[in-house]
């Protein structure tokens, strides 16, 4: 084969790969928690909203082909929203999930801080293998509610090639948190939390990256860490889990959408 046929062939094959990965519509699920423990305020701006204005940032940051998806959670979730392409439609979502931010305060969700199990739901929502799928996951402290173990979610989305970013907001120190006091608030101060250690881990194993946002002025810079993550597009490569493990998991998930605790989509 000649230099100039050699030459023809490698840039045929360059182009069937670009075409390949433009085909490619990334997935994307943001997970939200809204917690009371979010309501906590650093300089002013309360970790929730933190939350929110971060969410604004990265859907207006992502690929025009991206598809992105929302859910909230605290000691329970909420129904999500499946990804869906489009900036119209990812705004609408976007409204939704700040319509939910008073959620454990009306009572339409428990409180509690169910991580896991918002992760397993979240998955749930994410297409097939074919196009790269990620969870964003935006939190500020550790699981105290799911019925799932840090080590079978974390093996559930390897099995999936579901990789997970996530964001931490908290800061060094104390938070003001408000205190409903007769018809007044009050601003007490607490610690904030500083244990992301299992939710690092995750994301580690799926190759996926944790970022800290501790003041309102983290955001952007963290939200571009997070899209040159996603845009990556890399997929675990630690082994599937066991098939005892794997088993387990697969019982647990179908008892919960037998009892309606877990829609798939």
């Amino acid at each position: 084969m000649n230099k100039t046929v050699m030459k023809t062939v490698m840039a045929l094959i360059a182009i069937g790969l670009a075409q390949l990965l433009r085909a490619q519509t990334t997935e994307v699920m943001v997970v939200v928690d809204l917690s009371t423990s979010t309501l906590g305020e650093y300089q002013g701006t309360s970790f929730q909203e933190m939350e929110l204005l971060f969410v604004e940032q990265f859907t207006n940051g992502l690929d025009n082909s991206a598809k992105c998806g929302f859910s909230a959670f605290a000691g329970q979730w909420s129904n999500a929203c499946p990804p869906a392409a489009g900036r119209i439609q990812t705004k609408g979502m976007l409204s939704l999930l700040r319509a939910e931010k008073d959620c454990t305060k009306t009572g339409r969700m428990e409180d509690g801080t169910a991580i896991y199990s918002a992760l397993l739901h979240a998955s749930t929502a994410l297409g097939g293998q074919a196009n790269p799928r990620s969870i964003l996951l935006l939190t500020d402290g550790s699981d105290n509610r799911s019925n799932i173990s840090a080590s079978l979610i974390t093996q559930w989305l390897q099995d999936r090639k579901i990789r997970v970013d996530v964001v931490g907001f908290s800061c060094l120190g104390n938070v003001d948190y408000p205190m409903m006091t007769g018809d007044s608030v009050k601003y007490i101060q607490m610690p904030s939390n500083q244990d992301y250690q299992e939710v690092t881990r995750i994301a580690e194993a799926t190759n996926g990256v944790f970022v800290r946002v501790t003041q309102k002025g983290d955001i952007a810079k963290a939200v571009q860490q997070i899209l040159e993550s996603i845009r990556r597009g890399a997929i675990p490569t630690t082994p599937p889990p066991t098939g005892y493990i794997h088993e387990r998991m697969k019982r647990w998930l179908q008892d919960r959408i037998a009892k309606e605790e877990i829609q798939l989509f």
